[in-house]
């Protein structure tokens, strides 16, 4: 729903908009000038955020090779796919995201064994506008030559503002000479300008 403008944001209003929403900045839509709104607080584990937490409309998101229900492929394997991953091309998101004082519970990503970078959290990459959200209970973990990791954002070149994060976050370098790890609880690596 929406229309992407500041006075009718595109509108997020269950899981399945959210992992939507993902692969449409993954597939290279970076939402400059546009605006995202979180409607209701989500939970990865809970039935109700889901329009239909059996679907397998979405595919083998998790990548184990087996197309299971989507609350499965959420929440086992790899997990949610970030907002931007490193394993394409980098394309950040670049418009304004409100959380709305809304939550996201139970986030679950596991990388394990990337090629290239890899930008982690929510967010993978952020040149625009997060705003007002609140990621609980969240596990992320990855592991990468070289790893930046933030529940909010992996990488955060523009603006993050009124959030929090709760959970448990890890980087691994898996004894890989020369790798390097950013990790933070928000982002795990922000440019700080002017």
């Amino acid at each position: 729903a929406g229309s992407g403008s500041q006075d009718n944001p595109y509108l997020i209003e269950s899981i399945e908009d959210l992992l939507a929403f993902s692969i449409e900045v993954n597939g290279g839509n970076d939402f400059i000038g546009q605006y995202v709104r979180l409607v209701i607080s989500l939970d990865f584990n809970s039935n109700n955020s889901y329009m239909n937490p059996d679907t397998k409309d979405f595919g083998d998101i998790n990548s184990n090779g087996v197309v299971e229900n989507l609350k499965t492929e959420l929440t086992t394997g790899k997990g949610f796919i970030p907002i931007e991953n490193y394993n394409t091309d980098p394309i950040p998101f670049a418009g304004v995201f409100s959380g709305n004082n809304k939550f996201i519970s139970n986030l679950y990503i596991d990388i394990q064994n990337a090629k290239g970078e890899t930008d982690a959290g929510l967010f993978g990459y952020n040149t625009g506008t997060i705003q007002d959200i609140y990621v609980q209970n969240c596990k992320l973990n990855v592991k990468d030559y070289v790893v930046m990791l933030g529940g909010v954002c992996g990488v955060n070149d523009g603006e993050i503002l009124r959030s929090s994060v709760s959970g448990e976050l890890k980087a691994y370098s898996g004894g890989i000479s020369n790798s390097a790890n950013f990790i933070g609880g928000i982002a795990g690596i922000c440019t700080i300008t002017g």
